[in-house]
């Protein structure tokens, strides 16, 4: 059976651990593209795409609401692969990853 708690419930009686959203912010290698997340890094995931198991890369999810592009549209590539639900957004001229858009 579940149970709802009250929405004023205290986090921290309840012995829950709460992390506030804090923004981050970055860059591609090249410069040209720059971002800012608010994330509270709930849990970092690992792909199984042939490109972030290359790179061992580590990823956070972040709601495209916390997500800002500060410069760079300009400067953007997509590439999609496979089933082509996920939208690789890449520096054109570094080809740096930076994030990944799922329709």
């Amino acid at each position: 059976m579940l149970t709802s708690h009250a929405e004023n419930s205290n986090p921290k009686e309840m012995g829950m651990h709460v992390r506030l959203y804090q923004a981050y912010s970055g860059r591609c290698h090249c410069g040209k593209i720059a971002f800012e997340i608010e994330s509270n890094f709930p849990e970092l995931t690992t792909c199984d795409c042939s490109i972030c198991r290359r790179k061992n890369a580590l990823m956070v999810k972040v709601h495209e609401r916390r997500f800002r592009l500060l410069q760079g549209q300009d400067n953007l590539v997509e590439y999609r692969f496979h089933t082509g639900t996920a939208r690789h957004f890449f520096a054109e001229y570094a080809g740096f990853t930076r994030f990944i858009a799922k329709e």
